[in-house]
């Protein structure tokens, strides 16, 4: 099991935990400020982890900030280390689009 953050809109960040052995991909939306991690996993199903649902507190307005991918077998990304260590919930947009250039 890997202990997975997720940050909402304030930078609070929310633990939940994932058996990495049985995941497919991880990708990661914001939304408002707030990470949504659509999780994929081997045997074909799915999860939807919320971090303004972690954190008790609903969005009023839904602004998509963006989405990219933490993790996935197929394509063979792997960031999490960098994904664990960012600074806010929007830190790893300039992370990924460093690496795409």
């Amino acid at each position: 099991m890997k202990i997975f953050n997720l940050m909402n809109y304030q930078h609070n960040s929310y633990p939940i935990l994932i058996n990495m052995d049985e995941v497919d991909e991880i990708t990661i939306t914001v939304i408002s400020g707030d990470e949504i991690a659509d999780i994929l996993y081997l045997d074909g199903t799915s999860e939807q982890i919320d971090a303004a649902n972690l954190a008790n507190n609903q969005r009023l307005v839904d602004f998509w900030d963006g989405s990219y991918i933490v993790y996935s077998v197929r394509r063979g990304i792997n960031r999490m280390e960098l994904f664990s260590n960012r600074e806010n919930s929007y830190s790893m947009f300039w992370v990924v689009d460093d690496e795409e250039e």
